[in-house]
């Protein structure tokens, strides 16, 4: 018998992974694949860890191995039970616990058990694009204005490579993990390519994609609505959007204080990665070959140097901004002109831009 553990990382299609699973429960058992849920979630055990899927963090390692070989005990039978020879755990919340994960695995391997550690990895930039999108702006997370992503960044979201590395090289798990790069994914659909990954013919099977990257205009509208809130705002905040901004005034000049790039970082970002492999910027190569694991090339993917890139083009903020004027103006004009505004100065010779803003002007 085998246990698969998908560990993340967050924001690398986890959520699409685990819906996927979930929603074809009695296809995987057909194939002899039993899916345990996030944290042994799927049959009822009265835990008060288990109230929540990351309510394995408050353990130490000790009762978390304790606690997870009690679960495996009776997971393990009921997938006998079934006629499955494998059984899969998914949690993004496992890659900051990767010390409890290893030492857990190694128990049952003790045992004769099979394990199997899989992560999905991506560019750490576009890693932390993608955090900032959703707990900086459309599940805004913290009390007060919306947060630049260089104060995101300081609030200790990161992208945990290094930790989990060395963990697993700790552990002497190296052989039995595999690390696969996001990007790569087949058909580029990650819930596919983990069910490829580990086997199953998933032709038949229903695939769920959630989470979908924001387009610039409704990230646009997310950060303008949820910055009228200082409270944590949920994704559903934005629900009757349009129908709101009537009532409500907004600074939209913060809208482009989370892309304020500085200069000299960037330059001391350029020269870090010309000194490790010849490299410019928005060319790292870390495909999965190069993950590597050793000091060498694990520090390419810090983000001490990372923390003020973002890889959205000028030209992008500007777009976004004008095409949230556009699919504003029928509800709130004055929100428009902002947003049409700050267009115009940062593009002065667009045409469009300055068409629309005489129309605006006309009308309010």
């Amino acid at each position: 018998m085998k246990l698969i553990i998908h560990c993340g990382f967050g924001k690398t299609g986890t959520t699409s992974i685990q819906k996927t699973l979930r929603l074809n429960d009695k296809l995987l058992i057909n194939k002899g694949y039993f899916y345990c849920g996030m944290s042994f979630d799927r049959l009822a055990i009265d835990k008060e860890w288990k109230k929540t899927p990351w309510g394995f963090n408050s353990l130490s390692n000790e009762c978390f191995i304790q606690e997870y070989l009690e679960c495996w005990n009776l997971y393990s039978k009921e997938a006998k039970r079934l006629g499955c020879h494998t059984l899969i755990l998914s949690n993004e919340g496992f890659s900051d616990q990767v010390d409890k994960i290893c030492l857990f695995s190694k128990v049952i391997i003790s045992q004769g058990f099979e394990v199997e550690l899989i992560f999905y990895t991506r560019h750490p930039v576009k890693w932390l694009v993608s955090a900032y999108q959703q707990w900086g702006i459309k599940h805004k997370s913290n009390v007060g204005e919306i947060m630049t992503i260089n104060d995101f960044y300081a609030t200790g979201k990161h992208y945990r490579f290094k930790e989990a590395i060395k963990s697993i090289e700790l552990h002497e798990m190296t052989a039995l993990t595999k690390f696969k790069k996001l990007e790569n994914a087949l058909n580029k659909d990650v819930s596919v390519d983990f069910l490829n990954e580990i086997g199953i013919e998933h032709n038949a099977f229903e695939i769920v994609r959630d989470n979908e990257k924001l387009s610039t205009v409704d990230e646009s509208i997310y950060f303008a609505n949820n910055s009228l809130f200082s409270d944590v705002c949920l994704p559903t905040n934005t629900s009757n959007l349009l129908s709101r901004y009537n009532k409500q005034n907004i600074n939209a000049e913060k809208y482009l204080s989370r892309y304020d790039l500085n200069d000299a970082y960037l330059k001391e970002l350029d020269d870090y990665l010309m000194e490790l492999k010849g490299l410019s910027r928005g060319e790292i190569d870390y495909s999965p070959e190069n993950y590597i694991i050793s000091s060498d090339n694990v520090d390419v993917y810090l983000f001490n140097m990372m923390r003020v890139l973002c890889e959205i083009e000028r030209h992008k903020d500007v777009d976004a901004l004008r095409d949230a004027a556009i699919k504003l103006e029928k509800n709130d004009i004055n929100l428009s002109v902002k947003l049409m505004k700050l267009a115009s100065i940062l593009r002065p010779d667009g045409p469009y831009i300055q068409e629309k803003l005489t129309e605006y002007e006309l009308k309010v």
